[in-house]
């Protein structure tokens, strides 16, 4: 169905995409904690309440926290703390971050020596 140039898909047939793409991240992996699961819990735009709401997913069955390194929309010491407080193994917790670079970031709030090497900033 199209709806002003958008493609709406069923649930099922979203559902089935999810799970395609998460069979796929899964494969390519190299990683040794859990799985991508189908959806993670979005930390941008929390601010102070950054922690607390992380600790509200995980005990509602959450497993997957995606978060950034970009202080402008993401707390990511308050995502830490909470997946620390919450008890649950790091194993049994995905958690997905993203490198911003510094066209993106708040230049009075840098998460990262703008003049060092990429590689450094990583």
């Amino acid at each position: 169905m199209r709806v002003r140039g958008l493609v709406l898909r069923p649930v099922a047939a979203a559902a089935a995409a999810v799970s395609a793409a998460t069979a796929a991240a899964a494969s390519t992996s190299a990683s040794t904690t859990a799985s991508p699961p189908p959806i993670l819990y979005g930390t941008a735009w929390k601010r102070e309440r950054t922690c607390e709401l992380v600790l509200a997913a995980l005990r509602a069955g959450f497993r997957g926290i995606d978060t950034a390194c970009q202080p402008k929309h993401y707390d990511e010491a308050a995502v830490g703390a909470a997946l620390e407080t919450s008890g649950l193994r790091r194993a049994d917790l995905y958690v997905q971050t993203k490198y911003t670079p510094l066209a993106g970031q708040d230049p009075d709030r840098l998460p990262y020596d703008a003049a060092a090497e990429v590689e450094e900033q990583v």
